[in-house]
């Protein structure tokens, strides 16, 4: 009888398993990548940090230059959405964080910022 319980959980952790994978990003915070502060405005060439969840597919960091616009599965991208604006260079992505460097020529408030991936895209304006 045991084992019948233990086999029903297995197959219901792994029913549920793709599901926790297949979710669209959600962005709870971009902070100053230096102070950990929470910002409202970008300047060109600043390093942010993006967290969440869902940001990335998996774990992975640059390894060299120049920094590519696609880690994890993911990309950022400031003032166009998924697929227009400028395209973040990144320097690590993971599930729950992304760190960024913001595009040169992008600046000021009322900036919109756009994690995408595979499974959807989520923006959060900066005000």
């Amino acid at each position: 009888m045991r084992q019948k319980y233990l086999a029903a959980a297995v197959v219901a952790l792994l029913a549920a398993a793709p599901r926790a994978y297949s979710q669209a990003p959600v962005i709870e915070t971009v902070q100053n990548a230096a102070s950990n502060v929470a910002v409202t405005s970008v300047a060109p060439q600043v390093l942010i940090s993006i967290k969440g969840q869902n940001l990335a597919a998996y774990t992975e960091a640059a390894t060299g230059l120049p920094l590519p616009r696609t880690l994890g599965g993911a990309t950022v991208s400031f003032n166009g959405g998924p697929y227009g604006g400028s395209i973040a260079p990144l320097l690590y992505a993971s599930p729950t964080q992304i760190d960024a460097q913001v595009p040169s020529d992008i600046e000021g408030t009322a900036i919109a910022v756009t994690v995408a991936t595979a499974k959807g895209a989520r923006e959060l304006i900066l005000i």
